[in-house]
């Protein structure tokens, strides 16, 4: 119906057109970069089909997301993402056996026993400068070994090697009294119970890695890069293509509900706006979900980015837990839409939305007619 797909990365989903995939992925990047970036706004102007200009007042139930506010709450972020990323070792180098089943050895040590952040020795001169690196997250070994992720670590690494670019792996865990810490998040009262997921250390790996890398895609474990990636018809770094967004990612465009963005597969450029942005994804843990953070710290930044701020008033009650915000996420953007394309000056241009208010899909781009 419309030639749009999930982008190649996605292998697990089908294989598609290359031009599908950059439009895909490029109608989503112009969302993000409303959401996403400071330099991405331009003087508010008035929306489309939004009937008042003006914010409306937040309800006692809401938080209005200030920049003020926003900032107050991600230096405290910045300041605990320091503190525990010191606690992760980054110098640590992995390689790939040549026995028949295949072993993964850290610095000669079968069982990582503290976080490491490993370079995978790939056996060839990597384009570091001009290729984006490839970041990946196991809590252990012997998770890593599962078959399919096992195979899945292997495509990954041999589509590194093939494109000359690097590799990195987190193995490991955090203490627990780190990984299971509550932090206040004014416009996110997490209501789960004690205990966060091991998800949310890939918003700590990303920022460690930042210290080297300018430009990372994050793939789940389980994730890898189907034929076409191969048959470089389109490469991985076409999707980093507009330089005033730090951060792209996708949806789930099928089966269960839609939401705002999936964790699993998640490319980012080195910003002040990401270091950020991942620090206070990482202080707002909560829970079995890494996304449920994910999409807080979305529409906060996204909130706070604006010069009107009351246009995106914050429900914490929707917020507190993943079964609400999963099923109800997704519309606080199709409701946005407009007022989203004129943050960045789309409106002056026609736009029908394609089906994203009723389908909750963006399949029509933000930044064309």
């Amino acid at each position: 119906r419309t030639g749009y797909d999930c982008w190649l990365l996605q292998g697990v989903l089908r294989e598609m057109r290359a031009e599908g995939g950059v439009r895909a992925m490029r109608l989503l990047g112009v969302v993000l970069c409303v959401l996403f970036g400071w330099q991405c706004t331009r003087a508010w102007r008035k929306p489309r089909r939004v009937a008042a200009s003006r914010s409306r007042p937040a309800s006692s139930a809401e938080v209005v997301v200030s920049r003020e506010l926003y900032e107050n709450v991600t230096s405290a972020a910045l300041a605990e993402a320091r503190r525990v990323a010191r606690e992760v070792d980054g110098t640590c180098v992995a390689g790939i056996s040549t026995e028949p089943r295949g072993l993964l050895f850290v610095d000669g040590v079968g069982k990582a026993t503290t976080p490491r952040l490993c370079r995978v020795d790939l056996g060839v001169e990597v384009e570091s400068s001009s290729k984006a690196s490839v970041l990946m997250m196991v809590n252990s070994v012997s998770y890593l070994l599962l078959e399919g992720n096992w195979l899945a670590f292997v495509n990954k690494a041999a589509y590194c090697r093939a494109t000359r670019r690097r590799f990195y792996v987190w193995i490991g865990e955090l203490r627990a009294s780190v990984r299971d810490a509550r932090n206040p998040v004014p416009w996110m009262r997490c209501a789960h119970a004690t205990g966060n997921t091991l998800n949310i250390y890939k918003a700590l790996a990303f920022l460690v890695l930042l210290d080297t890398e300018s430009e990372i895609v994050y793939m789940d474990a389980d994730a890898w890069f189907s034929d076409s990636a191969f048959r470089r018809g389109i490469e991985l770094d076409d999707y980093l293509f507009r330089p005033e967004a730090f951060l792209f990612g996708n949806q789930n465009r099928y089966g269960g509900p839609r939401i705002p963005m999936n964790g699993g597969i998640l490319a980012l450029r080195r910003t002040r706006a990401a270091e950020k942005f991942l620090a206070l994804w990482f202080y707002s843990r909560c829970g079995p979900h890494d996304q449920l953070p994910l999409w807080a710290t979305l529409f906060a930044t996204a909130a706070a980015a604006t010069p009107d701020p009351g246009l995106f008033p914050l429900s914490p009650a929707l917020l507190s837990r993943y079964k609400y915000a999963h099923h109800r996420a997704v519309e606080i953007l199709a409701d946005a839409a407009d007022a989203l394309r004129a943050a960045v000056g789309f409106d002056s241009q026609p736009w029908d939305g394609g089906h994203f208010r009723e389908t909750h899909i963006v399949d029509a781009p933000f930044d064309s007619q």
